[in-house]
Protein backbone atom coordinates (compact mmCIF):
# COMPACT_ATOMS: atom_id res chain seq x y z
CA UNK A 1 0.00 0.00 0.00
CA UNK A 2 1.70 3.26 -1.04
CA UNK A 3 2.13 6.21 1.23
CA UNK A 4 0.38 9.48 0.83
CA UNK A 5 2.30 11.46 -1.77
CA UNK A 6 4.22 14.63 -0.90
CA UNK A 7 3.34 17.21 -3.51
CA UNK A 8 -0.12 18.19 -2.30
CA UNK A 9 -0.38 21.90 -1.61
CA UNK A 10 -2.42 23.50 1.10
CA UNK A 11 -2.19 27.23 0.51
CA UNK A 12 -4.66 29.91 1.61
CA UNK A 13 -6.69 30.99 -1.39
CA UNK A 14 -5.81 34.65 -0.94
CA UNK A 15 -2.12 33.81 -1.08
CA UNK A 16 -2.66 31.56 -4.07
CA UNK A 17 -4.54 34.31 -5.92
CA UNK A 18 -1.78 36.80 -5.18
CA UNK A 19 0.91 34.40 -6.35
CA UNK A 20 -1.02 33.58 -9.48
CA UNK A 21 -1.33 37.25 -10.28
CA UNK A 22 2.40 37.84 -9.83
CA UNK A 23 3.76 34.77 -11.56
CA UNK A 24 4.59 34.64 -15.24
CA UNK A 25 5.17 31.24 -16.78
CA UNK A 26 8.56 31.35 -18.40
CA UNK A 27 9.56 29.66 -21.61
CA UNK A 28 12.09 29.94 -24.37
CA UNK A 29 11.63 29.55 -28.08
CA UNK A 30 14.05 27.28 -29.85
CA UNK A 31 12.98 28.06 -33.38
CA UNK A 32 12.06 30.93 -35.65
CA UNK A 33 9.19 33.23 -34.79
CA UNK A 34 6.00 32.75 -36.78
CA UNK A 35 2.59 34.39 -36.59
CA UNK A 36 -0.12 32.26 -35.06
CA UNK A 37 -2.58 30.25 -37.07
CA UNK A 38 -6.19 29.80 -35.92
CA UNK A 39 -6.35 27.48 -32.93
CA UNK A 40 -2.58 27.61 -32.65
CA UNK A 41 -0.38 29.18 -30.06
CA UNK A 42 2.20 31.67 -31.17
CA UNK A 43 4.58 29.85 -28.85
CA UNK A 44 3.96 26.42 -30.29
CA UNK A 45 4.68 24.93 -33.69
CA UNK A 46 1.99 22.33 -34.30
CA UNK A 47 3.97 20.68 -37.13
CA UNK A 48 6.74 21.46 -39.63
CA UNK A 49 4.09 21.91 -42.34
CA UNK A 50 2.19 24.46 -40.22
CA UNK A 51 5.41 26.29 -39.38
CA UNK A 52 6.40 26.48 -43.03
CA UNK A 53 2.92 27.64 -44.01
CA UNK A 54 3.36 30.68 -41.80
CA UNK A 55 6.60 31.49 -43.56
CA UNK A 56 4.93 30.92 -46.94
CA UNK A 57 2.20 33.42 -46.15
CA UNK A 58 4.84 36.01 -45.30
CA UNK A 59 6.82 35.21 -48.44
CA UNK A 60 3.71 35.48 -50.64
CA UNK A 61 2.92 38.82 -49.01
CA UNK A 62 6.42 40.03 -49.87
CA UNK A 63 6.24 38.74 -53.46
CA UNK A 64 2.84 40.37 -53.98
CA UNK A 65 4.16 43.69 -52.69
CA UNK A 66 7.18 43.53 -55.00
CA UNK A 67 4.95 42.68 -57.97
CA UNK A 68 2.62 45.55 -57.11
CA UNK A 69 5.34 48.18 -57.04
CA UNK A 70 6.90 46.70 -60.17
CA UNK A 71 3.49 46.95 -61.86
CA UNK A 72 3.13 50.59 -60.83
CA UNK A 73 6.59 51.38 -62.23
CA UNK A 74 5.86 49.58 -65.49
CA UNK A 75 2.45 51.23 -65.96
CA UNK A 76 4.12 54.61 -65.49
CA UNK A 77 6.92 53.91 -68.00
CA UNK A 78 5.38 51.59 -70.62
CA UNK A 79 3.72 54.43 -72.59
CA UNK A 80 7.22 55.68 -73.38
CA UNK A 81 8.40 52.30 -74.71
CA UNK A 82 8.34 51.30 -78.33
CA UNK A 83 7.51 47.75 -79.40
CA UNK A 84 4.16 46.17 -80.21
CA UNK A 85 1.39 48.64 -79.34
CA UNK A 86 -1.31 45.99 -78.89
CA UNK A 87 0.81 43.97 -76.50
CA UNK A 88 1.74 47.14 -74.59
CA UNK A 89 -1.88 48.07 -73.97
CA UNK A 90 -2.82 44.49 -73.05
CA UNK A 91 0.10 44.43 -70.60
CA UNK A 92 -0.88 47.79 -69.07
CA UNK A 93 -4.44 46.51 -68.65
CA UNK A 94 -3.26 43.27 -67.05
CA UNK A 95 -0.92 45.10 -64.67
CA UNK A 96 -3.68 47.56 -63.71
CA UNK A 97 -6.02 44.65 -62.96
CA UNK A 98 -3.29 42.82 -61.05
CA UNK A 99 -2.75 45.63 -58.52
CA UNK A 100 -6.20 45.41 -56.81
CA UNK A 101 -6.12 41.64 -57.22
CA UNK A 102 -2.81 41.63 -55.35
CA UNK A 103 -4.34 43.60 -52.48
CA UNK A 104 -7.23 41.15 -52.41
CA UNK A 105 -4.86 38.17 -52.41
CA UNK A 106 -2.86 39.59 -49.50
CA UNK A 107 -6.04 40.22 -47.52
CA UNK A 108 -7.43 36.74 -48.21
CA UNK A 109 -4.30 34.78 -47.28
CA UNK A 110 -4.04 36.72 -44.01
CA UNK A 111 -7.39 35.30 -42.88
CA UNK A 112 -7.71 31.87 -41.21
CA UNK A 113 -7.86 29.22 -43.92
CA UNK A 114 -7.44 31.83 -46.63
CA UNK A 115 -4.56 30.12 -48.41
CA UNK A 116 -6.41 27.42 -50.38
CA UNK A 117 -5.50 25.29 -53.42
CA UNK A 118 -8.21 26.97 -55.52
CA UNK A 119 -6.92 30.48 -54.80
CA UNK A 120 -3.34 29.46 -55.39
CA UNK A 121 -4.31 27.85 -58.71
CA UNK A 122 -6.24 30.97 -59.82
CA UNK A 123 -3.28 33.13 -58.80
CA UNK A 124 -0.86 30.86 -60.70
CA UNK A 125 -2.97 31.07 -63.87
CA UNK A 126 -3.30 34.85 -63.60
CA UNK A 127 0.41 35.25 -62.93
CA UNK A 128 1.32 32.92 -65.80
CA UNK A 129 -0.90 34.66 -68.35
CA UNK A 130 0.00 38.19 -67.27
CA UNK A 131 3.66 37.29 -66.98
CA UNK A 132 3.88 35.84 -70.43
CA UNK A 133 2.19 38.85 -72.02
CA UNK A 134 5.06 40.83 -70.51
CA UNK A 135 7.61 38.33 -71.84
CA UNK A 136 6.15 38.58 -75.35
CA UNK A 137 6.31 42.36 -75.15
CA UNK A 138 9.91 42.56 -73.91
CA UNK A 139 11.07 39.49 -75.82
CA UNK A 140 10.84 35.71 -75.59
CA UNK A 141 14.64 35.59 -75.38
CA UNK A 142 15.02 38.62 -73.07
CA UNK A 143 15.81 38.93 -69.39
CA UNK A 144 12.07 39.27 -68.67
CA UNK A 145 11.97 35.48 -68.39
CA UNK A 146 13.68 35.78 -64.99
CA UNK A 147 10.31 36.76 -63.49
CA UNK A 148 9.08 33.26 -64.39
CA UNK A 149 12.11 31.67 -62.72
CA UNK A 150 11.52 33.67 -59.52
CA UNK A 151 7.78 32.94 -59.48
CA UNK A 152 8.31 29.22 -60.07
CA UNK A 153 10.81 28.95 -57.24
CA UNK A 154 8.52 30.71 -54.77
CA UNK A 155 5.39 28.83 -55.91
CA UNK A 156 7.06 25.41 -55.69
CA UNK A 157 8.14 26.12 -52.10
CA UNK A 158 4.49 26.25 -51.03
CA UNK A 159 2.41 23.25 -50.02
CA UNK A 160 0.28 23.72 -53.17
CA UNK A 161 2.56 21.80 -55.52
CA UNK A 162 -0.20 21.25 -58.09
CA UNK A 163 -0.61 25.02 -58.51
CA UNK A 164 3.15 25.43 -58.89
CA UNK A 165 3.28 22.62 -61.45
CA UNK A 166 0.45 24.28 -63.41
CA UNK A 167 2.43 27.53 -63.46
CA UNK A 168 5.47 25.59 -64.67
CA UNK A 169 3.47 23.91 -67.46
CA UNK A 170 1.95 27.21 -68.62
CA UNK A 171 5.36 28.90 -68.70
CA UNK A 172 7.19 25.98 -70.33
CA UNK A 173 4.52 25.41 -72.99
CA UNK A 174 4.21 29.13 -73.77
CA UNK A 175 8.00 29.50 -74.07
CA UNK A 176 8.27 26.45 -76.32
CA UNK A 177 5.26 27.47 -78.44
CA UNK A 178 6.12 31.11 -79.08
CA UNK A 179 9.84 30.41 -79.27
CA UNK A 180 9.20 27.70 -81.85
CA UNK A 181 6.86 29.92 -83.89
CA UNK A 182 9.42 32.71 -83.93
CA UNK A 183 12.38 30.44 -84.78
CA UNK A 184 10.40 28.72 -87.56
CA UNK A 185 9.40 32.08 -89.02
CA UNK A 186 5.68 31.44 -88.61
CA UNK A 187 5.40 34.68 -86.61
CA UNK A 188 7.55 37.73 -86.24
CA UNK A 189 9.22 38.31 -82.87
CA UNK A 190 7.11 41.09 -81.26
CA UNK A 191 9.57 41.70 -78.46
CA UNK A 192 11.62 44.82 -77.80
CA UNK A 193 14.70 42.61 -77.41
CA UNK A 194 15.31 39.90 -80.01
CA UNK A 195 18.07 37.44 -80.85
CA UNK A 196 18.98 39.54 -83.83
CA UNK A 197 21.38 37.68 -86.06
CA UNK A 198 21.56 34.52 -83.98
CA UNK A 199 21.48 31.22 -85.84
CA UNK A 200 18.66 28.70 -85.58
CA UNK A 201 20.91 26.46 -83.49
CA UNK A 202 21.65 29.31 -81.08
CA UNK A 203 17.96 30.21 -80.83
CA UNK A 204 17.00 26.59 -80.14
CA UNK A 205 19.77 26.36 -77.55
CA UNK A 206 18.38 29.50 -75.86
CA UNK A 207 14.89 27.98 -75.77
CA UNK A 208 16.22 24.74 -74.27
CA UNK A 209 18.28 26.72 -71.78
CA UNK A 210 15.20 28.63 -70.61
CA UNK A 211 13.27 25.35 -70.34
CA UNK A 212 16.02 23.98 -68.11
CA UNK A 213 15.92 27.16 -66.03
CA UNK A 214 12.15 26.84 -65.56
CA UNK A 215 12.34 23.16 -64.65
CA UNK A 216 15.34 23.76 -62.40
CA UNK A 217 13.57 26.58 -60.54
CA UNK A 218 10.53 24.36 -60.00
CA UNK A 219 12.59 21.41 -58.73
CA UNK A 220 14.84 23.57 -56.56
CA UNK A 221 11.86 25.18 -54.88
CA UNK A 222 10.28 21.78 -54.28
CA UNK A 223 13.54 20.36 -52.85
CA UNK A 224 14.09 23.47 -50.77
CA UNK A 225 10.68 23.07 -49.19
CA UNK A 226 11.40 19.45 -48.28
CA UNK A 227 14.77 20.35 -46.77
CA UNK A 228 13.16 23.13 -44.75
CA UNK A 229 10.46 20.80 -43.44
CA UNK A 230 13.07 18.20 -42.53
CA UNK A 231 15.14 20.83 -40.72
CA UNK A 232 12.12 22.14 -38.79
CA UNK A 233 11.11 18.57 -38.02
CA UNK A 234 14.55 17.86 -36.55
CA UNK A 235 14.42 21.08 -34.57
CA UNK A 236 10.95 20.30 -33.28
CA UNK A 237 12.01 16.75 -32.43
CA UNK A 238 14.92 18.10 -30.40
CA UNK A 239 12.65 20.65 -28.73
CA UNK A 240 10.10 17.97 -27.89
CA UNK A 241 12.79 15.76 -26.39
CA UNK A 242 14.08 18.63 -24.26
CA UNK A 243 10.55 19.50 -23.20
CA UNK A 244 9.84 15.86 -22.42
CA UNK A 245 12.95 15.61 -20.27
CA UNK A 246 12.16 18.86 -18.47
CA UNK A 247 8.58 17.79 -17.77
CA UNK A 248 9.65 14.38 -16.51
CA UNK A 249 12.41 15.96 -14.43
CA UNK A 250 9.88 18.24 -12.71
CA UNK A 251 7.64 15.25 -12.11
CA UNK A 252 10.58 13.26 -10.76
CA UNK A 253 11.48 16.07 -8.36
CA UNK A 254 7.94 16.01 -7.02
CA UNK A 255 8.22 12.27 -6.43
CA UNK A 256 11.70 12.31 -4.94
CA UNK A 257 10.82 12.86 -1.28
CA UNK A 258 8.09 10.26 -1.49
CA UNK A 259 10.45 7.71 -3.04
CA UNK A 260 13.16 8.36 -0.46
CA UNK A 261 10.77 7.94 2.44
CA UNK A 262 9.47 4.50 1.49
CA UNK A 263 12.05 2.89 3.71
CA UNK A 264 10.67 -0.57 4.49
CA UNK A 265 12.16 -0.49 8.01
CA UNK A 266 10.72 -0.45 11.54
CA UNK A 267 8.87 2.59 12.81
CA UNK A 268 7.66 4.03 16.10
CA UNK A 269 4.69 1.61 16.25
CA UNK A 270 6.29 -1.52 14.79
CA UNK A 271 5.37 -4.66 16.79
CA UNK A 272 2.58 -2.77 18.61
CA UNK A 273 -1.10 -3.68 18.40
CA UNK A 274 -3.41 -0.96 17.09
CA UNK A 275 -7.09 -1.87 17.16
CA UNK A 276 -7.35 -5.43 15.83
CA UNK A 277 -3.99 -5.39 14.05
CA UNK A 278 -0.37 -5.98 14.92
CA UNK A 279 1.91 -3.62 13.05
CA UNK A 280 5.03 -4.57 11.11
CA UNK A 281 7.49 -2.41 9.16
CA UNK A 282 6.73 0.89 7.49
CA UNK A 283 5.78 0.43 3.87
CA UNK A 284 5.16 4.09 3.12
CA UNK A 285 5.46 7.54 4.59
CA UNK A 286 3.81 10.74 3.43
CA UNK A 287 3.24 14.34 4.46
CA UNK A 288 0.45 13.49 6.93
CA UNK A 289 0.80 9.84 7.78
CA UNK A 290 2.82 6.66 7.93
CA UNK A 291 1.60 3.36 6.52
CA UNK A 292 2.54 0.09 8.22
CA UNK A 293 2.11 -3.44 7.05
CA UNK A 294 -0.09 -5.27 9.53
CA UNK A 295 -1.93 -8.54 10.26
CA UNK A 296 -5.20 -9.12 12.08
CA UNK A 297 -4.44 -10.51 15.53
CA UNK A 298 -7.06 -13.27 15.22
CA UNK A 299 -7.44 -14.08 11.51
CA UNK A 300 -3.94 -13.10 10.41
CA UNK A 301 -5.56 -11.21 7.51
CA UNK A 302 -3.04 -8.79 5.96
CA UNK A 303 -3.81 -5.09 6.05
CA UNK A 304 -2.22 -1.68 5.73
CA UNK A 305 -2.53 0.60 8.75
CA UNK A 306 -2.36 4.33 8.24
CA UNK A 307 -1.37 6.46 11.27
CA UNK A 308 -1.10 10.22 11.55
CA UNK A 309 2.35 11.62 12.15
CA UNK A 310 3.01 12.27 15.82
CA UNK A 311 3.37 16.03 15.32
CA UNK A 312 -0.09 16.27 13.70
CA UNK A 313 -2.06 14.58 16.47
CA UNK A 314 -2.63 17.92 18.21
CA UNK A 315 -4.00 19.60 15.06
CA UNK A 316 -7.80 19.22 14.88
CA UNK A 317 -7.96 19.89 11.13
CA UNK A 318 -5.39 17.20 10.37
CA UNK A 319 -7.29 14.71 12.52
CA UNK A 320 -10.59 15.72 10.87
CA UNK A 321 -9.14 15.14 7.40
CA UNK A 322 -7.86 11.78 8.49
CA UNK A 323 -11.28 10.74 9.74
CA UNK A 324 -12.91 12.13 6.64
CA UNK A 325 -10.90 9.76 4.46
CA UNK A 326 -12.53 6.83 6.25
CA UNK A 327 -16.00 8.35 5.83
CA UNK A 328 -15.52 9.05 2.14
CA UNK A 329 -14.05 5.66 1.27
CA UNK A 330 -16.64 3.80 3.34
CA UNK A 331 -19.45 5.68 1.55
CA UNK A 332 -18.42 4.26 -1.84
CA UNK A 333 -19.42 0.74 -2.74
CA UNK A 334 -16.98 0.13 -5.57
CA UNK A 335 -14.32 -2.48 -6.26
CA UNK A 336 -12.18 0.39 -7.51
CA UNK A 337 -11.84 2.06 -4.10
CA UNK A 338 -9.36 0.82 -1.49
CA UNK A 339 -11.56 -0.89 1.10
CA UNK A 340 -11.52 0.32 4.72
CA UNK A 341 -11.65 -2.73 7.00
CA UNK A 342 -11.47 -0.90 10.32
CA UNK A 343 -11.27 2.67 11.58
CA UNK A 344 -10.60 4.21 14.96
CA UNK A 345 -13.19 5.99 17.02
CA UNK A 346 -13.00 9.75 16.38
CA UNK A 347 -12.24 10.32 20.06
CA UNK A 348 -9.32 7.91 20.27
CA UNK A 349 -5.97 9.59 20.97
CA UNK A 350 -4.26 7.74 18.09
CA UNK A 351 -6.46 7.81 14.95
CA UNK A 352 -5.88 5.00 12.50
CA UNK A 353 -7.28 3.48 9.33
CA UNK A 354 -6.99 -0.20 8.52
CA UNK A 355 -7.20 -0.73 4.77
CA UNK A 356 -7.05 -3.77 2.58
CA UNK A 357 -3.46 -4.63 1.77
CA UNK A 358 -2.90 -4.10 -1.93
CA UNK A 359 -0.27 -5.79 -4.02
CA UNK A 360 0.94 -4.02 -7.12
CA UNK A 361 2.12 -0.52 -8.01
CA UNK A 362 0.65 2.91 -8.52
CA UNK A 363 0.33 4.59 -11.92
CA UNK A 364 3.31 6.84 -11.18
CA UNK A 365 5.51 3.74 -10.91
CA UNK A 366 4.45 2.51 -14.35
CA UNK A 367 4.89 5.95 -15.93
CA UNK A 368 8.38 6.29 -14.51
CA UNK A 369 9.38 3.07 -16.27
CA UNK A 370 7.40 3.69 -19.48
CA UNK A 371 6.26 7.32 -19.89
CA UNK A 372 3.58 6.64 -22.53
CA UNK A 373 0.74 4.12 -22.26
CA UNK A 374 -1.19 2.56 -25.12
CA UNK A 375 -4.67 3.86 -25.89
CA UNK A 376 -6.27 0.57 -24.85
CA UNK A 377 -4.62 0.70 -21.41
CA UNK A 378 -5.57 4.35 -20.97
CA UNK A 379 -9.19 3.54 -21.80
CA UNK A 380 -9.18 0.74 -19.24
CA UNK A 381 -7.75 3.06 -16.59
CA UNK A 382 -10.11 5.96 -17.31
CA UNK A 383 -13.18 3.71 -17.41
CA UNK A 384 -12.49 2.24 -13.97
CA UNK A 385 -11.55 5.53 -12.30
CA UNK A 386 -14.47 7.35 -13.95
CA UNK A 387 -16.80 4.84 -12.29
CA UNK A 388 -15.43 5.95 -8.91
CA UNK A 389 -15.85 9.62 -9.85
CA UNK A 390 -19.52 9.07 -10.72
CA UNK A 391 -20.25 6.99 -7.62
CA UNK A 392 -18.52 9.61 -5.48
CA UNK A 393 -20.57 12.36 -7.10
CA UNK A 394 -23.80 10.48 -6.30
CA UNK A 395 -22.62 10.27 -2.68
CA UNK A 396 -21.82 13.99 -2.59
CA UNK A 397 -18.05 13.42 -2.65
CA UNK A 398 -15.39 15.09 -4.79
CA UNK A 399 -11.96 13.47 -4.49
CA UNK A 400 -10.00 16.66 -5.40
CA UNK A 401 -6.63 14.91 -5.60
CA UNK A 402 -6.74 12.42 -8.46
CA UNK A 403 -3.19 11.90 -9.75
CA UNK A 404 -0.94 8.99 -10.78
CA UNK A 405 0.23 8.42 -7.19
CA UNK A 406 -3.36 7.89 -6.06
CA UNK A 407 -4.29 5.36 -8.75
CA UNK A 408 -3.13 1.86 -7.86
CA UNK A 409 -3.14 -1.18 -10.13
CA UNK A 410 -3.99 -3.87 -7.60
CA UNK A 411 -3.34 -7.53 -8.28
CA UNK A 412 -6.29 -9.84 -7.75
CA UNK A 413 -6.30 -13.42 -6.41
CA UNK A 414 -8.19 -14.41 -9.54
CA UNK A 415 -8.54 -12.44 -12.72
CA UNK A 416 -6.67 -9.45 -14.11
CA UNK A 417 -5.48 -6.51 -11.96
CA UNK A 418 -7.87 -3.62 -11.43
CA UNK A 419 -7.33 0.06 -10.77
CA UNK A 420 -8.18 1.40 -7.32
CA UNK A 421 -8.50 5.00 -6.19
CA UNK A 422 -6.59 5.86 -3.01
CA UNK A 423 -6.45 8.72 -0.51
CA UNK A 424 -9.72 10.53 0.04
CA UNK A 425 -8.01 12.64 2.72
CA UNK A 426 -8.69 15.96 0.99
CA UNK A 427 -12.02 15.00 -0.52
CA UNK A 428 -14.98 17.33 -0.38
CA UNK A 429 -18.05 15.90 1.37
CA UNK A 430 -21.35 17.62 0.77
CA UNK A 431 -22.64 16.84 4.25
CA UNK A 432 -21.24 19.55 6.43
CA UNK A 433 -17.52 19.18 5.73
CA UNK A 434 -17.20 21.59 2.85
CA UNK A 435 -15.68 24.26 5.10
CA UNK A 436 -12.95 22.03 6.56
CA UNK A 437 -10.29 23.46 4.27
CA UNK A 438 -11.55 27.01 4.99
CA UNK A 439 -11.07 28.31 1.45
CA UNK A 440 -7.57 26.90 1.11
CA UNK A 441 -6.20 25.50 -2.13
CA UNK A 442 -5.89 21.72 -1.91
CA UNK A 443 -4.79 19.23 -4.52
CA UNK A 444 -1.73 18.51 -6.66
CA UNK A 445 -0.81 21.40 -9.00
CA UNK A 446 0.00 19.42 -12.17
CA UNK A 447 -3.49 17.85 -12.17
CA UNK A 448 -5.36 20.70 -10.50
CA UNK A 449 -8.43 22.31 -12.06
CA UNK A 450 -8.62 26.10 -12.45
CA UNK A 451 -11.32 26.36 -9.79
CA UNK A 452 -9.14 24.44 -7.34
CA UNK A 453 -6.13 26.66 -8.00
CA UNK A 454 -8.32 29.68 -7.26
CA UNK A 455 -9.67 28.11 -4.08
CA UNK A 456 -13.20 28.13 -5.51
CA UNK A 457 -16.15 25.76 -5.36
CA UNK A 458 -15.70 22.24 -6.70
CA UNK A 459 -17.94 19.47 -8.01
CA UNK A 460 -17.53 16.22 -9.97
CA UNK A 461 -16.30 18.17 -13.01
CA UNK A 462 -13.24 19.06 -10.93
CA UNK A 463 -12.40 15.35 -10.81
CA UNK A 464 -13.21 15.08 -14.54
CA UNK A 465 -10.53 17.70 -15.18
CA UNK A 466 -7.99 15.76 -13.10
CA UNK A 467 -8.88 12.49 -14.81
CA UNK A 468 -8.46 14.10 -18.24
CA UNK A 469 -5.11 15.52 -17.12
CA UNK A 470 -4.09 11.98 -16.14
CA UNK A 471 -5.14 10.74 -19.60
CA UNK A 472 -3.02 13.53 -21.15
CA UNK A 473 -0.05 12.43 -19.02
CA UNK A 474 -0.46 8.79 -20.02
CA UNK A 475 -0.86 9.51 -23.74
CA UNK A 476 1.85 12.16 -24.15
CA UNK A 477 4.45 11.16 -21.57
CA UNK A 478 4.37 14.53 -19.81
CA UNK A 479 2.16 16.28 -17.24
CA UNK A 480 -0.22 18.84 -18.72
CA UNK A 481 0.95 21.68 -16.47
CA UNK A 482 4.55 22.17 -15.36
CA UNK A 483 6.77 24.89 -13.93
CA UNK A 484 9.82 25.55 -11.81
CA UNK A 485 7.75 25.89 -8.65
CA UNK A 486 4.22 25.44 -7.32
CA UNK A 487 2.98 28.99 -8.11
CA UNK A 488 4.06 28.62 -11.74
CA UNK A 489 2.29 25.29 -12.08
CA UNK A 490 -0.86 26.73 -10.49
CA UNK A 491 -0.70 29.72 -12.82
CA UNK A 492 -0.51 27.38 -15.80
CA UNK A 493 -3.46 25.35 -14.51
CA UNK A 494 -5.60 28.50 -14.39
CA UNK A 495 -4.44 30.40 -17.45
CA UNK A 496 -2.80 28.01 -19.93
CA UNK A 497 -3.57 25.10 -22.18
CA UNK A 498 -0.94 22.34 -22.34
CA UNK A 499 1.05 21.67 -25.48
CA UNK A 500 -0.93 20.07 -28.29
CA UNK A 501 -0.90 16.28 -27.69
CA UNK A 502 -0.18 15.37 -31.31
CA UNK A 503 2.92 17.57 -31.27
CA UNK A 504 4.57 15.46 -28.57
CA UNK A 505 3.02 12.02 -29.17
CA UNK A 506 0.94 9.92 -31.54
CA UNK A 507 -2.52 11.23 -30.61
CA UNK A 508 -5.40 11.50 -33.08
CA UNK A 509 -7.37 14.74 -33.60
CA UNK A 510 -10.49 13.02 -32.18
CA UNK A 511 -8.73 12.12 -28.93
CA UNK A 512 -7.26 15.64 -28.80
CA UNK A 513 -10.78 17.03 -29.00
CA UNK A 514 -11.89 14.95 -26.01
CA UNK A 515 -8.88 16.11 -24.00
CA UNK A 516 -9.60 19.74 -24.90
CA UNK A 517 -13.14 19.44 -23.56
CA UNK A 518 -12.04 17.58 -20.41
CA UNK A 519 -9.43 20.27 -19.67
CA UNK A 520 -11.78 23.21 -20.35
CA UNK A 521 -11.13 26.15 -18.05
CA UNK A 522 -14.83 26.59 -17.29
CA UNK A 523 -16.51 23.72 -15.43
CA UNK A 524 -19.69 24.03 -17.48
CA UNK A 525 -17.75 23.29 -20.68
CA UNK A 526 -16.42 19.93 -19.44
CA UNK A 527 -18.07 16.53 -19.55
CA UNK A 528 -20.75 16.37 -16.90
CA UNK A 529 -19.81 12.88 -15.70
CA UNK A 530 -17.14 10.26 -15.85
CA UNK A 531 -19.40 8.12 -18.03
CA UNK A 532 -19.63 10.92 -20.61
CA UNK A 533 -15.84 11.24 -20.64
CA UNK A 534 -15.43 7.50 -21.14
CA UNK A 535 -18.05 7.43 -23.90
CA UNK A 536 -16.34 10.29 -25.76
CA UNK A 537 -12.86 8.81 -25.34
CA UNK A 538 -13.96 5.37 -26.56
CA UNK A 539 -15.71 6.81 -29.62
CA UNK A 540 -12.70 9.03 -30.35
CA UNK A 541 -10.40 5.99 -30.19
CA UNK A 542 -12.62 4.34 -32.85
CA UNK A 543 -12.57 7.50 -34.99
CA UNK A 544 -16.30 8.03 -34.43
CA UNK A 545 -16.38 11.07 -32.14
CA UNK A 546 -19.72 12.81 -31.69
CA UNK A 547 -19.68 15.97 -33.87
CA UNK A 548 -21.06 17.95 -30.91
CA UNK A 549 -17.95 17.14 -28.88
CA UNK A 550 -15.72 18.01 -31.84
CA UNK A 551 -17.51 21.35 -32.34
CA UNK A 552 -17.27 22.15 -28.64
CA UNK A 553 -13.54 21.41 -28.67
CA UNK A 554 -13.02 23.62 -31.73
CA UNK A 555 -14.83 26.48 -30.02
CA UNK A 556 -12.80 26.10 -26.83
CA UNK A 557 -9.52 25.96 -28.75
CA UNK A 558 -10.49 29.03 -30.73
CA UNK A 559 -10.76 30.88 -27.40
CA UNK A 560 -7.60 29.39 -25.87
CA UNK A 561 -5.45 27.37 -28.28
CA UNK A 562 -3.09 24.56 -27.35
CA UNK A 563 0.06 25.92 -25.72
CA UNK A 564 -1.40 29.41 -25.23
CA UNK A 565 -2.27 31.34 -22.11
CA UNK A 566 -5.12 33.80 -21.69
Amino acid sequence: MPAEEETRVDVPASVADRRLGETVVSGTRTGPSFKSLPGQSSDTLSSPVEALRREEVGRLHALTSVMRWLSVAMIATLPFFGGNSALRYVLIGGLALGIPMGYWFQWVISKPGGLTPERMTATAVGLGVNGYVGILFFGVFSGATTIVVLSLFIASRTEFLNSAFLLYLLSAVAEALFGGLIISGVMDDPGLITLGGASVFEAIFMILFLQCMYFGAFMMGKASRKMTIDAIDELEGARRQVGQRDALLNEARNDLDHALQVVGGPGRYTEQTIGSFKLGVIIGRGAMAEVYEAHHTETNEPAAIKLLHQNLLAEPRAVARFIREARAAAALDSPHVARIVEASDPLEPLPYLAMERLSGNDLAHFLRHKPIMSMSKVLELIEQVADVVDRASEAGIVHRDLKPQNLFLAEQPTGKPIWKVLDFGVSFLAEGSGTLTQGNVVGTPSYMSPEQARGGAVDQRTDIHALTAIAYRCLTGRPPFTGRDIPQVMYAAVHSMPEQPSVVADVTPEVEAVIAVGLAKRREDRFESGAKLVEALESAARGQLDPKVRDLAMGLLAELPWGARD
